[in-house]
């Protein structure tokens, strides 16, 4: 179809904020936009955000630790006749709460077909964050999240565990797979050594090794951590970079403790076009998140030539496999020292075997180009002008 799309995105977060969710938004806004779409993005109100003509902010308060990401927002006549002006032919939002609310009222008072992209489950992001909470707020928070799924027209699951989890948990609503996709060519000769050794005082025969992720709890660094210091038993000719931002001190002063603090760097957050032209110089990437539903930095290490460690849950189990673009573990086994002992292992193993990391780089470089941006936003774009059709449809029916 040739006709174009006006698009409303709903969202919690937004730049300058950075995380997978925003990424993500703006990866597939950015190329319906470049098809000759209309997107406007529902979000917060933050600094420099109204600056932005495509950028509606809502407002919004009871807002998380950092002040980027509101638990409760409301609708104003203000933000509603801007929303009934542009007058989108289909809503999709990110998150099933805050702003996310404020989507799924639009589209029943405008009577709009709405789209859910479900990133995370709410639930197990919540006892990652907060181990006391369990049982009863937990499971509450996964039947909002259901809930909502089921308000909506359609679901989007960034990878096939995240459909498989939503089903099984009771969505009942049409479920399809899109993961955002990634330009792997923007990764190509993702490679600077020198560079990079220079920058973070890293000695020529320390192999280095990456993760790019929130040093956050949910993102399970305290058990990397605990895995370089079990591998640091046995060798110290590695160094690993950490980019992102987050509780940085918390996990520095766990090094420190661990006795590690001169094998990692903090570098904290670094422009996606910086990784873009260092993540190759990696012999591994590494990220034991059994959170992560988008497997974007999974992608993106694979793209870059670097296998990778990580998790055999939810995306990096959707995208990478086991002992042919990388290895996973079970980083949930019990006892939790033999989780470490396997996990330390297969970091080891790609540091020593040069032969086995090339031949991994090479087949997780050849898997991206099934990930590209262009694919996936095809797949998205003929789900939305399919939804639009079928809402139409039941419009003129009696």
């Amino acid at each position: 179809m040739s006709e174009k799309l006006r698009i409303l995105y709903v969202l919690n977060c937004h730049y300058p904020t950075i995380n997978g969710v925003v990424v993500s938004a703006k990866t597939c806004a950015d190329a319906l936009l470049q098809r000759g779409h209309e997107v406007r993005l529902l979000v917060p109100s933050g600094k420099g955000r109204a600056d932005d003509p495509r950028v509606i902010c809502s407002p919004s308060f009871l807002r998380t630790e950092k002040g980027d990401f509101p638990i409760l927002a409301w609708l104003t006549p203000t933000v509603y006749k801007k929303i009934k002006a542009f007058n989108p032919d289909l809503i999709h939002v990110h998150h099933a709460f805050g702003v996310g609310l404020v989507g799924l009222i639009l589209a029943q008072l405008l009577r709009k077909p709405i789209v859910y992209t479900n990133h995370t489950m709410i639930g197990e992001y919540a006892r990652a964050r907060a181990p006391f909470a369990r049982g009863f707020a937990c499971w509450l928070f996964d039947r909002w999240n259901v809930s909502f799924a089921n308000r909506c027209n359609w679901i989007v699951a960034p990878g096939s565990s995240m459909r498989d989890l939503l089903k099984s948990l009771g969505v009942r609503r049409p479920i399809e797979v899109i993961p955002t996709g990634i330009d792997p060519d923007a990764f190509e000769g993702a490679d600077h050594p020198g560079e990079v050794r220079v920058r973070y005082g890293i000695a020529p025969g320390k192999h280095i090794l990456f993760c790019v992720a929130r040093m956050t709890a949910e993102k399970n660094i305290d058990f990397l951590l605990e895995a370089i210091a079990h591998l640091a038993l046995v060798r110290d000719d590695f160094h690993l970079l950490l980019v992102g931002d987050g509780k940085i001190d918390h996990y520095r002063h766990m090094a420190e403790a661990l006795g590690v603090s001169q094998l990692v760097t903090f570098t904290g957050s670094l422009p996606h076009t910086e990784i873009e032209r260092i993540l190759g110089t990696g012999r591994a990437f590494t990220l034991p998140s059994v959170t992560d539903s988008q497997g974007l930095v999974f992608l993106e290490a694979m793209a870059a030539g670097v296998p990778v460690v990580a998790s055999n849950k939810m995306g990096a189990a959707d995208f990478v496999r086991d002992r042919i673009d990388g290895f996973l573990v079970d980083v949930e086994q019990q006892p939790r020292v033999q989780a470490i002992h396997k996990y330390a292992s297969r970091v080891e193993t790609l540091i020593v075997n040069q032969g086995l990391r090339n031949t991994m780089g090479l087949d997780g470089r050849r898997r991206t180009r099934e990930y590209t941006v262009g694919r996936c936003v095809d797949r998205l774009e003929g789900q939305y002008y399919d939804i639009i059709h079928r809402s139409h449809n039941s419009r003129r029916d009696p």
